[in-house]
């Protein structure tokens, strides 16, 4: 929220003040910072859902990326 804040503070968008570049990316950016600003400005905002899905599955350690990488990659000679 703070970028928000800082984007209207110093009348810049949200994907200059955090630098990006690509010009694609940053319209997303300015696009998704718009339709939160919209949101929280109704009279009744939905409460942010920040958290991940709980139907994801929670792993730490890659160990099922590592595997796939192992069994689809050629070796290298």
């Amino acid at each position: 929220m703070s970028i928000l804040i800082m984007a209207k503070q110093y009348y810049e968008s949200p994907s200059s003040i955090i630098g990006l570049k690509n010009d694609y990316e940053a319209f997303c950016f300015d696009e998704a910072c718009t339709y939160i600003l919209n949101e929280l400005s109704q009279e009744k905002p939905k409460t942010p859902n920040w958290e991940e899905s709980k139907n994801h599955e929670e792993n730490d350690d890659n160990k099922n990326t590592i595997e796939w990488m192992k069994k689809h990659s050629k070796e290298i000679n």
